[in-house]
């Protein structure tokens, strides 16, 4: 150990730097004992004077940096010398944080701010205070701690972007409040959000021998990312293709052709938004094909 130190919660009987040392003149070997041992935080060897932790759980360097001890030489008969020596307490870091939470740490993007990620930093100081929490990285501003649970939630999801990047780090900061801290590195991964259908679609009709053309409104499908460009297409309902006199450009989202008798009647439409992630909804609508006759 250093001089006169020892860390804070030390293992019982760790030595502290201490070793007291006496002479008897022309007499025996002197004995060592404490007639203050910090209130009954450390002991003395009686023959060879080397001073050690008699109870390290009473050693927090939160609440007192140093102790005194008063040793005392005996020569077995009566006579004595006492001297006091200082021993001080030495900082220990709280433990690396750890996640409490054993969910996956993920969240959607553009989540609301608040959001929980599934992220509980966890960490403990030795005989100490409960520590704090901070985060010295928060991914750009994305992500935030609580400084007294640990909990990690969204900052500003509006720059959690999955086609954009699909996971961030942040580092937490675990601190005793004296200077002791330690840090750790977590992942929260960005899950994709598919588009979403804002507006159901209208059914439709047409007319056996007459041009049908129908433009899906723009704003039908929206995405949380901002400037996400989506890709429609359209099928049956049940994802076969369209009938033959009926087609689709994705390019204008509009559907056209000019049905035949053989074409009267109705059929379920699908139009389907896709992102750049391949997620995707579905939007349906009647399609009724009028005979001319």
């Amino acid at each position: 150990a250093a001089a006169n130190s020892v860390a804070e919660g030390a293992a019982n009987n760790t030595l502290v730097g201490i070793t007291a040392s006496a002479n008897d003149l022309n007499g025996p070997d002197v004995t060592y004992s404490l007639s203050d041992d910090a209130g009954g935080r450390f002991q003395i060897d009686p023959n060879s004077g080397a001073v050690s932790v008699k109870n390290g759980a009473l050693l927090n360097f939160e609440s007192a940096t140093s102790h005194v001890v008063t040793v005392q030489a005996s020569d077995g008969v009566g006579g004595t010398e006492s001297e006091v020596f200082t021993i001080h307490v030495t900082n220990v870091a709280p433990s690396v944080p750890t996640d409490a939470n054993t969910a996956d740490n993920r969240v959607p993007e553009g989540a609301s701010n608040g959001t929980l990620v599934s992220l509980t930093a966890s960490s403990t100081d030795l005989n100490g205070p409960a520590v704090t929490y901070s985060l010295t990285d928060d991914a750009g501003g994305r992500f935030q701690i609580d400084g007294t649970s640990g909990v990690v939630s969204v900052k500003n999801g509006a720059l959690l972007n999955f086609e954009a990047v699909s996971d961030h780090v942040i580092v937490v900061r675990a601190s005793d409040g004296v200077g002791g801290s330690a840090l750790e590195s977590f992942t929260i991964a960005v899950m994709n959000v598919a588009p979403t259908l804002a507006q159901a679609l209208a059914d439709q009709t047409a007319t056996e021998d007459v041009l049908f053309q129908f433009a899906v409104p723009a704003g039908t499908f929206t995405d949380v990312d901002a400037g996400e460009a989506l890709i429609l297409t359209a099928a049956r309902d049940d994802g076969s293709s369209l009938p033959s006199w009926l087609n689709f450009d994705s390019g204008t989202r509009t559907l056209g052709g000019t049905p035949l008798n053989a074409d009267v009647g109705s059929l379920r439409i699908k139009v389907t938004a896709t992102d750049s992630s391949n997620a995707s909804t579905s939007g349906l609508f009647l399609l009724t094909v009028l005979n001319s006759n």
